[in-house]
């Protein structure tokens, strides 16, 4: 048998823990000041190798971690995005130190590569670095959500972006000039999100919906848009998403034209929608596409509505009915019919029981994923002791209902540690 030296297994190891230390330390940004200087890049051969082969940056912040925003600053920026020559997406989420010095180093460095740009609560950035996004002519995703960008800073930036299918303007600045110099530069536009957009008009947002014909997903979200708008959306035949939370707007009329116009619509959003039992058993029972329906706090959805929903729409996987008050045991034994349900969230459905929510979590065993059920007062430690033991489950929120002895959580949280419990 033939017996590695010990010395090719100690140059092994040290690789090994090279690898890791090197993905901990600089790439996964745990320490974004070591970065600073270069000083992994510099340590040897093989780190600047595996930093090379990178496509991706994330510097956002994990899910769930309460660490301050990621101090990559400028100069930080720069000298990674210097050895990264096939750098393709890059996610500066809440990096509130880059400025437009640093995105100026970024188009230098990854102009003829980049096709991802996300911007999120980059406060630091104003106007004077639109021309420096610009210059990323080939980006396909462009995420500016809650940035100080004018509208005709945005305006010329996505100019010269012929190529960008999703545009994010949640909270941006946002008139009827720059909603037309979207459609002229960005005719293959598939995905925008106008989410508290403000300076939205309807005349605008008619615009852009009617004259963008591979449009996919929008999102109007807190914007209200008016009647006139939700007639305009059902003339888009490719929409597979709509969300429109909050929109007083919405009448039983417009349901019946989204019916006919949206066959395709597999994510249907209407947080609040203050449509009639009779226009949302006509609104769910008519598409037929479904995968993700959010009707929170919808006073009018009872369980026919859920039965409907269902019937037309087996293969849904994400339902969301907090606030429906409506609701009792009888639409959970239709949603228990769903053989792909992964995420339900009945928070605040004050009438289940025991027996309904049970029935459920044993018929879904094998596909839920997210249970969300604060205040739902009736619900006892049954639920959660076999919401917790079922083999996919990751998440689940017990926020105000009955107590559950500590001793019971403890052993829960002991024997799931994967399992995100929030009581």
């Amino acid at each position: 048998m033939e017996v590695e030296a010990p010395s090719v297994t100690i140059t092994n190891t040290i690789f090994s823990i090279q690898g890791e230390f090197f993905n901990k330390l600089f790439l996964d940004c745990y320490l974004p000041h070591a970065a600073e200087h270069c000083i992994v890049s510099a340590v040897c051969k093989e780190w600047r190798q595996k930093l090379s082969q990178r496509t991706h940056l994330d510097f956002s912040p994990r899910t769930g971690e309460s660490r301050p925003p990621h101090q990559i600053s400028d100069d930080c920026l720069d000298e990674i995005t210097k050895h990264l020559p096939a750098l393709r997406s890059i996610n500066l989420t809440k990096c509130v130190l880059i400025s437009s010095r640093g995105l100026a180093a970024l188009a230098n460095n990854s102009s003829s590569t980049l096709r991802s740009l996300q911007l999120f609560q980059c406060h630091q950035l104003g106007d004077d670095a639109a021309s420096h996004i610009a210059r990323l002519i080939r980006l396909e995703f462009l995420g500016i959500t809650r940035t100080r960008f004018s509208a005709p800073a945005v305006a010329t930036m996505i100019e010269p972006m012929p190529d960008l299918a999703n545009l994010q303007l949640h909270g941006v600045e946002t008139t009827d000039g720059l909603l037309d110099r979207v459609v002229a530069s960005c005719p293959t536009l598939k995905t925008i999100n106008l989410t508290y957009a403000r300076g939205l008009t309807s005349p605008g947002t008619i615009g852009l919906v009617t004259r963008l014909p591979q449009l996919q997903d929008v999102d109007l979200s807190y914007c209200d848009p008016s009647t006139a708008v939700f007639e305009a959306l059902a003339r888009c035949p490719n929409l597979t998403r709509l969300a429109a939370h909050a929109a007083s707007h919405l009448t039983d009329a417009c349901v019946m034209p989204l019916v006919a116009g949206c066959p395709h619509l597999e994510t249907l959003e209407l947080v609040g929608a203050p449509l009639t039992e009779p226009a949302l058993i006509q609104l769910v029972g008519g598409l037929r596409a479904l995968r993700w329906a959010d009707l929170r706090l919808v006073e009018a959805v009872s369980d026919g509505v859920i039965a409907r929903l269902v019937a037309a729409n087996p293969a849904l996987e994400h339902v969301a009915l907090r606030g429906c008050h409506q609701l009792t045991d009888a639409a959970l034994r239709s949603l228990a019919g769903l053989s792909q349900l992964a995420h339900l969230d009945t928070a605040m459905c004050l009438n289940l029981t025991d027996e309904g929510m049970l029935g459920l979590l044993r018929a879904r065993r094998g596909s839920l994923r997210e249970l969300i059920v604060p205040l739902c007062a009736k619900l006892t430690g049954a639920v959660l002791e076999e919401a917790a033991n079922m083999p996919h489950m990751t998440n689940i929120e017990w926020v105000a209902n009955q107590a559950v002895p500590p001793e019971a959580l403890e052993r829960m949280s002991r024997e799931h540690p994967g399992l995100r419990l929030r009581i």
